[in-house]
């Protein structure tokens, strides 16, 4: 159905404050003693009301839930319970598609939610969502509709990779995108169409993470530069999977077949 390449070996895990306050409670007496530290999990699952047992992504939003998008829907949780959104062919107010690639909440407090037929905006006070989509022959549309990331930079906008469409940023005020592609004319372009992570840095600095290695966004000139792996030991050597920054400030890439 998809490409082989397609990243759907992993989820995106978000770790949230209050996950890292209980690390510390058991990671302090290792330090000390070098014991190995006493983990509790709780499984949940499709008895607990999971819409599906693959999950895709997750995410904590401003109110406290936990958001989980699966292959056949997205989930949210209230510590109690499961509430389960899915797409309704006779609504158009439900989601464009049940298989969830990944979600974000912006700093107005907007969910959105990509999945592999679009991206969607949940409406909290009518529980419904809106839909974007992917119109041949309209560039003002979304430039595909399978949703791979979603970020925001430092000015508020908000910015939609697609697998096989590139880079979309998003007018509010229009309701409509501004896309950035590969143009092989432009060495300053997008540097693959197949996007995979979006990460924006302490500093400001946006990342994209496509099939053919690592971009930066320069805001002057709308342009990117590009940086390629040095080694070589990998037909995938360049596929970047995801980004993550740790207090020093150092990028960590994971790569496809290529390790860290």
């Amino acid at each position: 159905m998809f490409p082989n390449c397609l990243p759907y070996r992993y989820c995106r895990v978000v770790v949230y404050p209050a996950l890292l306050m209980l690390a510390g409670v058991f990671l302090y007496p290792v330090a000390g003693f070098g014991q190995a530290p006493r983990l509790r999990f709780r499984h949940i699952s499709n008895d607990q009301g999971l819409s599906n047992s693959t999950v895709e992504a997750i995410y904590q939003d401003s109110q406290g839930f936990i958001w989980f998008g699966t292959r056949d829907g997205l989930n949210k949780y209230d510590g109690l319970e499961i509430t389960v959104y899915k797409n309704d062919p006779a609504d158009s107010t439900s989601l464009s598609d049940s298989y969830i690639r990944c979600i974000y909440e912006d700093r107005a407090h907007q969910l959105w939610v990509g999945t592999i037929n679009g991206l969607n905006r949940f409406n909290r006070e009518k529980n419904s969502f809106t839909r974007f989509r992917h119109l041949p022959g309209n560039n003002r549309r979304l430039s595909a509709n399978l949703v791979t990331a979603l970020a925001e930079d430092e000015g508020g906008h908000l910015w939609t990779g697609t697998y096989g469409g590139g880079l979309n940023l998003f007018d509010p005020a229009g309701q409509q995108f501004t896309r950035f592609i590969h143009d092989p004319q432009h060495p300053a372009s997008l540097a693959d169409d197949r996007v995979n992570y979006i990460y924006k840095d302490k500093t400001g600095n946006l990342w994209i993470g496509t099939e053919a290695g690592l971009d930066l966004f320069q805001p002057g000139n709308r342009s990117f530069t590009h940086y390629r792996s040095p080694f070589k030991n990998s037909p995938n050597a360049n596929a970047i999977r995801v980004i993550q920054e740790d207090r020093q400030g150092n990028l960590w890439l994971g790569t496809e077949d290529n390790g860290l």
